[in-house]
């Protein structure tokens, strides 16, 4: 019975981190579909303007999911957050030294973004062997 309940929570979870991923991906991808329309400039920047809007409700839904967690939950994820920002971080500035010197080619942004997310679901998994 415990095992059962746990499994679909465990699928429940994994069913919003990947509409998550899906939608930041999604955003990734109209940023570049709008860049590369012939479109006049009024609707570009209308679209990019929506396109960031859309990106910075991200961080009021994470609350809103951070919130509705149980401690343990909480737990991992503070553990996961603290390690995936310096990971971030270091790769950034890793790279920007790189890239300054040509040793590496300029790349987009987004490159960055999933450094994080993969920092964070790296970390995350290391975090929730502890329980296991």
């Amino acid at each position: 019975m415990t095992e059962n309940y746990s499994l679909r929570i465990q699928a429940a979870y994994l069913g919003k981190v990947m509409i998550g991923l899906l939608v930041l991906t999604g955003l990734g991808f109209a940023s570049s579909i709008v860049d590369a329309a012939n479109l006049s400039k009024p609707v570009k920047d209308g679209a990019f303007v929506a396109l960031i809007l859309a990106a910075l409700t991200i961080p009021f839904l994470i609350g809103a999911v951070y919130r509705r967690m149980d401690e343990l939950q909480r737990r991992l994820h503070e553990q996961a957050c603290m390690f995936s920002p310096s990971v971030s971080f270091s790769a950034a500035f890793v790279a920007g030294i790189l890239q300054s010197h040509q040793v590496v080619p300029e790349f987009s942004a987004f490159w960055i973004c999933a450094c994080v997310i993969a920092s964070w679901g790296l970390s995350l998994v290391i975090a929730d062997r502890q329980f296991k």
